[in-house]
């Protein structure tokens, strides 16, 4: 009778680590797939208001007038290093039409490479 005890004991420890193991793994799967979907999110917002942005930097640059809305875009949404170099872009006096052109392609390479990390972060979570 006590082997009988013992094995219904046994089973039902043997289910519930089961139970166990399958819960903590879809709670770490649905971790896995809400962060891809928050990254996946955060790029296709990102692309969007840097290719509005970098559109309307251009003719700002290019008129020597830039519209508030940009501005506040690139002080109130964008990441920190962007937002940085846009600033450091505009403390400098004296553009020559060369350099404006330099800075608008400074300015792609900063956003691009955001746009990289996330990639790069996303790659990561999908390989796992």
């Amino acid at each position: 009778m006590s082997e009988v005890l013992i094995g219904v004991v046994v089973g039902g420890l043997i289910a519930a680590l089961v139970q166990f193991v399958t819960a903590w793994t879809g709670e770490k799967r649905w971790q896995l797939e809400l962060r891809l979907s928050h990254l996946k999110a955060e790029r296709g917002r990102l692309e969007k208001i840097f290719e509005e942005s970098l559109k309307s930097f251009g003719e700002g640059m290019a008129n020597n007038s830039y519209p508030s809305n940009m501005i506040a875009d690139f002080s109130l949404l964008m990441p920190r290093n962007v937002k940085d170099k846009f600033f450091e872009i505009m403390d400098e006096k004296g553009k020559s039409t060369e350099r404006i052109r330099e800075y608008y392609l400074d300015m792609a390479i900063e956003m691009k490479t955001v746009l990289a990390e996330i990639d790069k972060k996303i790659e990561e979570l999908v390989g796992k």
